[in-house]
């Protein structure tokens, strides 16, 4: 049975477990102020054993600090899948989003709306911080940006110049949280 629970420092274990490969044969990129999609293969291996130290290091001090929330989903004590927000900074044109993400679900699980329930999780829990939306960084295949699409995301017609720096093969969105007034910059 799966289920979902706020993580902690003290419980990241087992999360190297999450098979984060991913593979696509088309791309997404923006050209012109609109998305088009292109025949080029994305793939990720997934992640090592060394970047998910790096990882769950990360996480266990930005979560110390008080300066991200992660939700997961576990299927009895196996993480399933996890979505994050980074409530440390601020980001966009008017430096009132937070940085949505992770949101990765273990290739065997994906398909059964687990992203879905994750997304919505941070989301709520995003509507009651003092801020006006989600900035989402993501990954430029059909499905990720699709997915993102009907969760109510728009394309940003002008990234945050320090997400786009560090992701800028990325499809840059936001999502206006119910109580905002938020322009797409």
């Amino acid at each position: 049975m799966i289920h979902y629970r706020h993580l902690e420092p003290s419980n990241l274990d087992g999360f190297t477990r999450l098979d984060r490969s991913d593979y696509s044969s088309t791309w997404c990129r923006m050209k012109d102020g609109l998305l088009i999609q292109e025949k080029r293969v994305f793939r990720h291996p997934g992640f090592s054993q060394s970047q998910w130290d790096g990882i769950i290091k990360e996480w266990t001090d930005k979560l110390s600090r008080g300066e991200m929330l992660l939700i997961s989903a576990f299927d009895d004590e196996t993480p399933i899948g996890v979505a994050g927000l980074d409530i440390n900074q601020r980001y966009g044109c008017d430096n009132l989003m937070y940085n949505f993400g992770p949101l990765w679900i273990s290739k065997e699980y994906r398909g059964r709306g687990i992203g879905k329930r994750l997304f919505m999780m941070v989301k709520e829990e995003a509507e009651i911080l003092d801020v006006s939306g989600l900035y989402i960084s993501a990954t430029p295949v059909p499905k990720t940006v699709d997915f993102y699409i009907r969760m109510g995301c728009q394309l940003l017609s002008n990234p945050d110049l320090q997400l786009f720096a560090e992701e800028p093969e990325d499809i840059h969105m936001y999502l206006n949280l119910p109580k905002s007034v938020h322009r797409s910059c």
